[in-house]
Order: structure tokens, then sequence, then C-alpha cells
């Protein structure tokens, strides 16, 4: 652990200290130039980018266990650098042996700072490594972009499409579920006026009963034929001729 720790250290005490070496002679005319304008002397702006990619390559060949013990006691730098590189490193994969298409590495001075840019070509997507520098070249941050392929660009946003539409289906059907379910929840405003129009119905008039005719039935008028014979005085029905029995209207 110890070890892992110096030997970051020392890389970056080596990276630091060669490149102030290389710009204490210019020091003052640098200082001059980033006055006057975003010009950078072509031999600090090379030194500058050789110091970059040996302290990239050394980011990028770290072990895990490296990575894990850099993140708990290394410095500000070296826990934003390392925690920068972990979270593409399994996106990106290895690099790259040939770096003969990478893009071409930049250097930039703004207000005294130094925002150096290390392109690197891996075997998944290609990254730029991006650095800032104060003036005194010590490494502040560093951000690791993707630069992700037409195809990967195109193949997330069909993903993400699909996501955004099924997410929205299965929003539909679920509201579709809850709102089958509301004829199941009692409404007591429905009731109430169910049961106003029951009372304000008007109760049907009694129907009038019908007028039964009975002609038919011959033994009731054989009956019927002899009680009005017997009230007569009559002791046979003969001359009685019943043709039609009614029910009687009787008053309640």
């Amino acid at each position: 652990m110890r070890g892992l720790k110096k030997n970051l250290t020392l890389l970056l005490a080596v990276f630091v200290m060669t490149v102030c070496m290389a710009l204490a002679g210019a020091a003052p005319a640098l200082a001059d130039d980033a006055d006057r304008s975003s010009g950078i002397d072509p031999t600090i702006e090379e030194q500058l980018l050789e110091n970059v990619k040996s302290l990239t390559d050394s980011i990028i060949n770290l072990r895990d266990e490296e990575i894990e013990n850099y993140i708990e006691n290394g410095n500000d730098f070296s826990k934003n650098a390392i925690e920068a590189w972990k979270g593409v490193k399994k996106e990106l994969g290895a690099k790259k042996e040939d770096q003969s298409a990478v893009g071409t590495p930049s250097v930039v001075l703004n207000d005294k700072e130094y925002t150096v840019t290390m392109p690197v070509d891996f075997e998944n997507e290609d990254a730029d490594f991006v650095y800032t520098l104060d003036q005194n070249i010590s490494p502040k941050t560093l951000t690791v972009n993707v630069n992700y392929s037409m195809a990967t660009t195109m193949t997330r946003a069909a993903l993400n499409t699909l996501m955004g539409v099924g997410i929205v289906f299965m929003v539909l059907v679920f509201l579709s579920f809850i709102i089958s379910l509301f004829k199941y929840i009692p409404n007591g405003e429905t009731k109430k006026e169910e049961k106003r129009a029951v009372e304000t119905v008007p109760a049907p008039a009694p129907a009038a009963e019908a007028e039964e005719e009975l002609v038919d039935d011959l033994e009731l008028v054989a009956v019927i034929t002899a009680a009005i014979a017997a009230s007569e005085g009559k002791a046979a029905p003969e001359g009685f001729v019943v043709r039609s029995i009614r029910k009687a209207r009787r008053a309640r």
C-alpha cells in the first residue's frame, strides 16, 4: 500500500520537476506571452505534452488493487484522476497498441491555467484525457471524456426510445386497470339519486278486475242454474238459460 502510494507521488513529483526545469529559463517570457496572447512556446508545449502522456499511460496501466489504494490514500488530484479513470475503464476496454488513428494532443492557456487534452484510442471507444494545471504546472483535475461512435450513439438512442415507449405502455395499462376497478367502489351520491328516483315513481293504479266469463265451466253453470230454479220455486231448471256469468263488484 505504502509502496504504491510512493510510486504515484514520485511520478507526480517527477512530472512537476521536469516541467518546472524546462520552464525555469522561460518563465518570465512565458508570463509576458500569457498576458499578451494565448500562444505557448513550442518547446514548453512539447515538454508539457510529453509529461502528460507519461502520466496518462501510468494511470491507464494501474491494476485494480492499485486503483483502490490510490482512491483511499492518494492526494486530491490522485483521487480525482483515479476515480475519473475507474468510472470508464471497463467501458473503454484495453488501450490499443497502434495509436496512429488517435487525434492530436493540444495545450491551451487561459487565465494562467493550462488545459491539456490527450486523446487515447481504446478497443471499444476513444477517449480524451483532459487535464487542468495551474500556473506552476501542478496538475489539478482530470476528466476522461468518452467519444462514442455513431453506432454506439444510435444504439443507445434506440434503447432509450424503446425503454421510454415500454414505460409509457406499462403506465397506460396500469391506469386502465385502476379505472376498471372504479365500478366496485360504492358511490353514496349515486345510491341517493337511485333512492329518490324510486320514491318519486308513482305507484301503478290497481288494474281493473277483468270480467271473466265462465260460460265454458259446465259444472258451475249447472250449479248456478239449479240455484236459480230453487229460488223460483221450481223443481227442475227447465226454461232457464245461463248465457254468461260475471263476478260481482263489491264495495270495499
